[in-house]
């Protein structure tokens, strides 16, 4: 009775986890996108041009304090480790994702995304992202980024050198997420 009961919770769970799932196909361009859901739930990818955006960065200052500065998450807010990998170097950690996601995150300027929407960098095969759960809206903040990222990195961390495990650090108590992964795969 027991196990009935896990089986059909871990399956309600399963369906609501992925009823909003985007996907970013492998034949989309590198880039910076909003991403959502149109009414026939098919995928819409907005491009943002980011080569404006990129090239105003942040003053080394304000790029440190993003960089070191601890977010207070509320609790409940947990890291997930994810399959596949992504290589760090070429792609996510030391590459354009990260910092092409840090750069549009920061260029939104504290625009909120809107409901059910994501902000989503693709560079080469890694996928960073920041999805909106909350009908209200929720702006992306390159200290959340920062902070998120690095606790997925520090919990995920079985992967083999020069690999990153992909993951996302959800934040229940502010209807929002940020992650990455590859192309190709679910998340939101």
């Amino acid at each position: 009775m027991l196990s009935k009961l896990l089986l059909t919770a871990s399956l309600g769970f399963l369906s609501l986890a992925t009823a909003h799932t985007f996907q970013v196909p492998a034949d989309l361009a590198d880039g910076t996108y909003l991403v959502s859901l149109d009414a026939n739930n098919e995928h819409v990818f907005e491009t943002l041009d980011v080569h404006p955006l990129a090239a105003r960065g942040l003053p080394n200052s304000a790029k440190f304090h993003a960089l070191t500065r601890r977010v207070d998450f509320p609790s409940g807010s947990s890291a997930v480790c994810q399959q596949p990998l992504v290589n760090d170097f070429d792609e996510f950690g030391s590459g354009q994702a990260w910092d092409q996601f840090f750069n549009s995150c920061n260029a939104l300027g504290g625009q909120k995304l809107k409901a059910k929407q994501a902000l989503v960098t693709r560079a080469g095969n890694a996928v960073s992202f920041m999805c909106n759960y909350s009908s209200g809206g929720n702006p992306c903040s390159t200290a959340e980024w920062v902070d998120a990222i690095g606790r997925v990195r520090s919990a995920c961390s079985d992967a083999p050198s020069g690999k990153d495990q992909t993951g996302f650090f959800n934040i229940p108590g502010w209807s929002k997420s940020y992650g990455f992964t590859q192309s190709g795969q679910g998340f939101c």
